[in-house]
């Protein structure tokens, strides 16, 4: 297994479990067994993907991060991944990781291994960590399908279709010839699908928890309820929380402006919503609403 299968367990299950916990320093085992070129680990790892593990990983703790060397049997793979994290830790540009070049593709058995260990994985964990209980599983494959595959298949539905041409995106002919050009402008006519259009064809996926949709609103119809000529003149966000002092993940009720934590934490600004049904608050840790 390689960058591909090392990202997805990161995606889905590594950084979540991170977030909720919330570690006050993060520790890394730095062996390097998986890199490419090790002879005992097998795997294809790249200097690249461990960069790019160790961004993601420094965004925890406030950035306290301690990455200690051990292990490793390939001096050259240690010698390029070491140097990619570090360059991660200075806050250097690393080079992308490149998931499309044949080299990199894992063989079909190994991504379904991967697949099923990841989702044995989740189901586990889902018992103990709320940021895996989201009930949406992963892309199921099958045959000589990877992740470029369904994720191409999934992109063809969201193809422009023009009014013009027969078929759509599984018509024939050549479509540089179907395209028609208005008069004014010679802008080519497309026709978009919406978003009611796409769920409708795809109402069996969602019914089946397979994917979810978010529908932007234009307004927020809980601005009314509040009164910011009552509002502080200036926040403190390190206040701690009003029932249990933490100042883990705190948050700010925008209606009576009581400082209490997150669902993570005791819940309070949670209990605080069910018994006020003030509708609003600020985060403190990254400032949403």
């Amino acid at each position: 297994m390689g960058d591909l299968e090392y990202i997805m367990a990161f995606q889905h299950i590594i950084m979540p479990i991170a977030y909720e916990f919330d570690p006050q320093l993060v520790l890394v085992s730095a062996g390097f067994d998986a890199a490419i070129g090790d002879p005992f680990g097998g795997c294809k790892v790249t200097p690249e993907a461990y960069g790019l593990f160790t961004h993601w990983l420094s965004a925890l703790a406030n950035g306290r991060i301690i990455v200690c060397l051990e292990g490793g049997y390939n001096v050259n793979s240690i010698s390029y991944a070491m140097t990619m994290c570090t360059k991660s830790l200075l806050g250097d540009p690393i080079p992308p990781v490149q998931l499309n070049g044949s080299t990199l593709r894992p063989p079909t058995v190994t991504y379904l291994s991967c697949m099923e260990t990841l989702q044995n994985c989740i189901s586990v964990q889902a018992r103990y960590w709320k940021s895996l209980a989201f009930g949406k599983r992963l892309p199921q494959v099958s045959g000589e399908n990877n992740n470029e595959d369904f994720l191409a298949a999934t992109l063809q539905n969201l193809d422009i279709t023009r009014d013009d041409v027969q078929g759509a995106a599984g018509g024939s002919g050549n479509s540089d010839q179907n395209i028609s050009l208005e008069a004014s402008g010679s802008k080519p006519k497309v026709k978009v699908k919406t978003l009611t259009e796409f769920i409708t064809e795809h109402m069996q996926a969602f019914e089946n928890n397979e994917m979810f949709a978010v529908v932007p609103l234009k307004n927020c119809p809980h601005l009314a309820q509040l009164h910011p000529e009552d509002a502080p003149k200036s926040i403190n966000t390190n206040q701690p929380c009003n029932e249990c002092s933490s100042v883990a993940e705190n948050w700010m009720c925008l209606s009576c402006y009581k400082v209490l934590c997150g669902r993570y934490v005791m819940e309070h600004m949670m209990f605080h919503n069910i018994e006020t049904s003030h509708p609003m608050a600020l985060s403190f840790s990254d400032l949403s609403v």
